[in-house]
């Protein structure tokens, strides 16, 4: 291995060293660090699209900074707001990089997350690359069946779920124009 990789992995390794098993999941510090990285790149480039079609939006919550927080730095706001003042909505996203919602009919949010979600009154965009299939949701209606879960394999932890994600997969192009659709209808 080279000094450069050598030193990408011990800092990968700091900087997740930084928050509790909890927030790792089963995770090793730098595959955390990693799936940090790749959220924080798939919510740029959604930023950047949301942009370029010109609507407003910025990045919000604890890591809008892209810095690698303590455990104590950590929030659960919503990752962008979007939208004119005064007609703004939050948006969380989230992806799924290995096809899991099409394959297993299901999408989960971990911890209290969608407690938060619907609380703030927050639009949910789900984006899985392999597929390029996505979803769209405004948490709050209740058409999307997301219900508590106990337990939750893959983060070892509690959260909710819903099973029936394959009624709300779209083309990422038709779900990124439902967005669109939204706040173009605002600005007309």
């Amino acid at each position: 291995m080279d000094l450069e990789k050598i030193r990408n992995a011990a800092f990968l390794n700091f900087a997740g060293n930084k928050v509790s098993s909890h927030q790792n999941d089963s995770r090793d510090h730098v595959s955390y660090c990693v799936d940090l990285i790749l959220g924080w790149l798939a919510e740029d480039i959604i930023l950047t699209v949301i942009l370029l079609e010109g609507i407003p939006a910025r990045l919000q919550g604890s890591d809008s900074e892209r810095e690698f927080l303590s455990q104590n730095e950590l929030d659960t706001a919503p990752d962008i707001i979007i939208g004119k003042e005064g007609e703004e909505r939050l948006l969380e996203i989230i992806c799924d990089w290995t096809n899991h919602w099409e394959e297993q009919h299901k999408a989960d949010l971990r911890d209290n997350k969608f407690v938060r979600l619907v609380k703030d009154n927050s639009l949910l965009l789900g984006v899985s690359p392999i597929s390029g299939t996505g979803f769209l949701m405004n948490v709050s209606d209740n058409h999307h069946e997301f219900e508590y879960n106990q337990y939750i394999g893959a983060y070892n932890k509690s959260g909710y779920t819903t099973k029936e994600i394959n009624n709300h997969l779209k083309s990422i192009n038709e779900v990124l124009s439902d967005l669109y659709n939204i706040f173009n209808e605002k600005t007309t």
